[in-house]
């Protein structure tokens, strides 16, 4: 019997949020079933580039585990995470049995699962303290207490799952003796027939609803993306002066999460669809090209796809500038204190000027109520507001601004997140600005979440 045969059909989540889209592929369901059989009785551990959906295998599994006889607990890693921290969280979720051994609450099993594994900088002896740590604890089975004496502590009725990308880029090469621990599976990134059929799957129930001329285009567009994607790749790898031209599967991703915010009532015909997708091309590749030529080749190759597959659109998919947002009645929403309904379509909000007055508008709301910024909203500014309003809105959206002081980055982000209706909160770098100063900032802003409406 063939893997195939054993994949569910793909079901939109309800309501669609696009960070728990899974698409069921021949290789998810096998890693699962590899991981359901053997994770009882052996550590496991992933190994995969980044796309390769190693987490969201391993997350789906332990959302799956009956919550009677298991309990969990996450650990990610990173550069800065030490061995007493990994200690420290393993001994919060164990209790005390009798004498010196500890486990979880009574007739459970506690699945420890390490993210990014390979992360923890290495030391000046070579080796990785968290790593040498989980070495000893999975070995042996028990920990030093690191308060009183340093006596052994047990440890009973632990598994452990892991997930690490291969060393390179921040990450580090694993000590091979503890990495016999486990049963080590290599995840390989998918094919191109593979990303082909998740991507359609995820657009074509999306637009379900919509025109047939729309879904003529929406059944086109995959191989399109995945053309400039794969051209991405090859034309434009990192270099010491592009270190962050790292293109992988989460761009490709992003590209459809913004296909996804279309709206049958605004995309009516197919022209507006592979507008929107041109767009969403732009924000997603073409703003983290730093240089002018590296822009037009993108651009060459965006209009080159376009007169191949659509040639009937060229023109009105090509023209600039490209500017959408959801953002067409920001000023009654803000200017009402929210009483006027506001559905925020994402669409093409036409030339400068039609963006200009809804900008100005705002701004002047914005100093009514706050310290007043004097912005003059040139183009460029307004472009990176909609970049800036567009990524806000996205959920799980982040954005990295990189720029020379007075570039606009802190206002234009205030503007941006005034016009969205979100409150703002800023860490204040300053000398002596530490580990203790952010944890404080942190709390602070929890206390905030804590209070207000959760989103």
């Amino acid at each position: 019997e063939k893997w195939q045969s054993q994949v569910p059909k793909y079901a939109e989540p309800s309501p669609f949020r696009f960070y728990e889209v899974m698409v069921p592929t021949t290789d998810s369901v096998l890693y699962s079933h590899l991981l359901k059989m053997l994770a009882p009785q052996r550590p496991i551990l992933f190994v995969g580039e980044s796309g390769t959906a190693k987490t969201t295998i391993i997350q789906k599994y332990l959302s799956g585990m009956p919550s009677t006889a298991y309990s969990r607990l996450n650990v990610n890693f990173s550069s800065r995470t030490t061995a007493a921290d990994v200690q420290k969280n393993v001994e919060a979720n164990v209790d005390k049995r009798s004498g010196n051994i500890y486990g979880p609450p009574s007739g459970k099993k506690l699945i420890i699962f390490m993210d990014d594994m390979n992360m923890p900088k290495v030391d000046t002896y070579g080796t990785q303290q968290p790593i040498a740590l989980l070495h000893f604890l999975m070995g042996r089975g028990c920990v030093y207490d690191r308060e009183k004496d340093l006596n052994l502590k047990l440890l009973k009725d632990l598994q452990f799952i892991g997930a690490m990308g291969p060393p390179g880029g921040g990450r580090n090469p694993v000590d091979p003796r503890f990495i016999a621990l486990f049963n080590v599976f290599n995840l390989t990134p998918p094919t191109q027939t593979v990303l082909s059929n998740i991507y359609s799957s995820i657009i074509n129930s999306k637009y379900a609803q919509f025109n047939d001329g729309v879904k003529t285009a929406v059944s086109k567009i995959t191989g399109c993306v995945l053309r400039l994607f794969a051209f991405v790749i090859e034309k434009m790898p990192p270099t010491p002066s592009k270190f962050h031209y790292i293109f992988n599967l989460r761009d490709l991703s992003r590209v459809y999460e913004g296909l996804c915010n279309a709206t049958v009532d605004v995309v009516t015909s197919p022209a507006m669809f592979v507008r929107l997708w041109r767009n969403e091309c732009d924000r997603v590749f073409c703003d983290r090209l730093t240089t002018i030529e590296d822009q037009a080749v993108f651009f060459k190759e965006v209009t080159a796809i376009v007169k191949e597959t659509f040639p009937d659109c060229v023109e009105n998919v090509m023209r600039e500038p490209s500017l959408f947002g959801d953002f067409q009645f920001a000023v009654d929403r803000i200017s009402s204190d929210g009483m006027s309904e506001d559905i925020r379509l994402y669409k093409d909000l036409g030339g400068y000027s039609d963006i200009r007055t809804i900008f100005t508008a705002v701004l002047d709301l914005y100093n009514q109520d706050n310290k007043a910024m004097t912005l003059v909203l040139f183009e460029q500014a307004l472009e990176h507001l909609c970049r800036i309003h567009r990524i806000i809105r996205n959920p799980r959206g982040n954005a990295l601004l990189v720029g020379v002081g007075g570039s606009g980055k802190q206002s234009l982000t205030r503007l941006a997140a005034f016009c969205a209706g979100y409150k703002l909160f800023q860490i204040t770098l300053s000398r002596g600005y530490g580990e203790e100063q952010f944890k404080d900032d942190l709390k602070e802003l929890y206390k905030q979440l804590g209070t207000g409406e959760v989103v």
